[in-house]
């Protein structure tokens, strides 16, 4: 009998035993690229999560872990309300040409961990030498992408700012386009006044991807240099 009694209290302790909570099956990579043609600056920001929805995910913090382009990034402590509430930003500035492939780099699993995990993040540069010189506000602005059209995921904008007043006029082209060819039709031009103007363009481009585990979201901007045009 005593020993069926100790079974029984065997039993009864271990189904009151707490599970161990299940580790989160999702992790968040949260990149911001921005290239200034210019000045040829290159910066690269990255937040990483650990949850199965982001607003209730946990900071995932791997100091001295995580590079960019084969540059370590600085870690940079963005306080909440309250300690629970803090997060890590991961932070480079580089001054280079414009790549072909953004790579950012930080542990697999864990900071214990020696497996990397690579996050590659690809989107073709504008070119605003495609763009001509005259612009007539009673005719389709047309001109060529350097290379692929632009992605569902991609827009275009269009930075005029008047020599004269110094007023600031905005034309956004949103993806997806049928060609490397952008036409703006004079509707979108009439907005503009006629005049002297420098242009420059802004491309973007949302990050929104699911792939073995991690979920990553967000942003490549693309600034090209000013030029000179008249809109006549």
């Amino acid at each position: 009998m005593n020993y069926v009694y100790c079974f029984l209290v065997i039993l009864l302790l271990g189904a009151c035993r707490p599970e161990a909570p299940t580790p989160p099956s999702t992790r968040w990579a949260l990149p911001t690229v921005r290239y200034l043609e210019n000045s040829r600056e290159l910066r690269g920001q990255l937040l990483l999560f650990a949850g199965d929805s982001l607003p209730l995910a946990d900071p995932l913090r791997y100091p001295g872990q995580v590079s960019f382009l084969g540059s370590g990034m600085k870690e940079v402590l963005l306080p909440g309300p309250d300690r629970s509430a803090d997060r890590y930003r991961y932070e480079a500035t580089l001054r280079t040409d414009y790549p072909t492939e953004f790579r950012f780099s930080f542990p697999a699993i864990d900071s214990a961990d020696a497996e990397r995990r690579l996050l590659p993040l690809r989107m073709p540069a504008p070119r605003i030498d495609l763009l001509p010189d005259t612009i007539r506000r009673d005719a389709d602005l047309r001109f060529g992408l350097a290379s692929d059209s632009l992605r569902e995921s991609e827009s275009l904008i269009l930075f005029f700012t008047g020599q004269i007043d110094g007023a600031v006029r905005r034309v956004r082209v949103a993806g997806p386009t049928r060609s490397n060819r952008v036409r703006i039709p004079p509707a979108a031009l009439q907005q503009i006044e006629p005049g002297p103007y420098r242009l420059y363009l802004v491309k973007s481009r949302q990050i929104d991807t699911h792939s073995e585990g991690l979920r990553t979201a967000g942003l490549i901007e693309y600034y090209t240099r000013e030029k000179e045009v008249v809109v006549e």
